[in-house]
């Protein structure tokens, strides 16, 4: 790759060789700078979409409820709202179903109802509170305590996936959750065991 970089400079008439190591360290200052924003506009566009699904949950719980859902409900919401929006992501009856189960598995939690901008729900991927939807099955507390983990410990939603199966949440009491090599390790009374990350 450095070679890379010399061989364009050299191309270049403007730019000095004396200068080589500097533009070389400008390049990579410039690829961090780049990928920082990467991460900006995804966690920005995460947030924002999260907003939608949890507001879209809300209104359906609302103006819906239970029983003036019948059973092509989603699939007509879902077909209603992809009209006339050009290549219409997320919003599949299936995602429509989860934006509901997402605010109704939150929505009696005094720290996410009363800080309007829910904060930590927002730093947690859509596809991590999917698993935390269907694995939590309704317990609020255990969603939370894993969403909060997962902010903690910069968890992959495979790394999630371990520590629900691994009960971490059951096990917090005597468990601790760290991380080495890349690996989620819990240390409790049976001394210490790694789960691939």
């Amino acid at each position: 790759m450095e070679n890379g970089i010399i061989s364009n400079m050299k191309r270049r008439s403007n730019i000095d060789l004396s200068s080589a190591k500097e533009y070389r360290k400008w390049i990579a200052e410039l690829k961090v700078r780049y990928r920082a924003t990467q991460i900006k506009a995804a966690v920005a566009v995460n947030s924002a979409m999260l907003e939608f699904y949890w507001n879209l949950g809300q209104d359906i719980a609302a103006m819906y409820p239970g029983k003036k859902r019948n059973v092509h409900f989603f699939e007509n919401l879902s077909n209603d709202l992809c009209l006339g929006i050009h290549n219409p992501i997320g919003l599949s009856p299936s995602n429509i179903r989860y934006a509901l189960r997402f605010y109704e598995l939150y929505r009696y939690l005094p720290q996410v109802v009363e800080d309007n901008s829910m904060i930590d729900l927002m730093k947690v991927p859509w596809g991590h509170h999917i698993l935390l939807i269907g694995k939590c099955r309704g317990d609020s507390n255990k969603a939370l305590f894993y969403v909060r983990k997962t902010i903690e410990n910069g968890w992959s939603r495979n790394d999630l996936q371990i520590a629900i199966d691994e009960d971490v949440y059951e096990k917090t009491g005597n468990f601790k959750i760290y991380f080495f090599r890349g690996n989620i390790g819990i240390r409790g009374n049976i001394g210490t065991r790694g789960i691939r990350g």
